[in-house]
């Protein structure tokens, strides 16, 4: 990395974009929607830094599916 990064967490963002100093990691958001109805806000990405190397990478999971929607309903409810 060039220049130092800055790796945010209370901001709720639909990727995580490790190109930038600025780093917003909160990809695990949830919001009511005006239909009172839960939406997910964000892919899920995880970002893990190689202390070695130096490096950020980027790892995606399959947060936003239909059997995470319906676990997190059930425990909101």
């Amino acid at each position: 990395m060039k220049h130092p990064k800055q790796i945010v967490g209370h901001t709720p963002q639909k990727n995580i974009d490790a190109s930038n100093n600025i780093i917003g990691i909160d990809t695990f958001s949830l919001y009511l929607n005006n239909h009172h109805e839960y939406q997910v806000i964000g892919n899920g990405d995880l970002i893990i830094h190689d202390d070695k190397h130096n490096e950020l990478t980027v790892i995606s999971t399959n947060w936003g599916n239909l059997e995470t929607y319906e676990t997190l309903k059930k425990l909101i409810q």
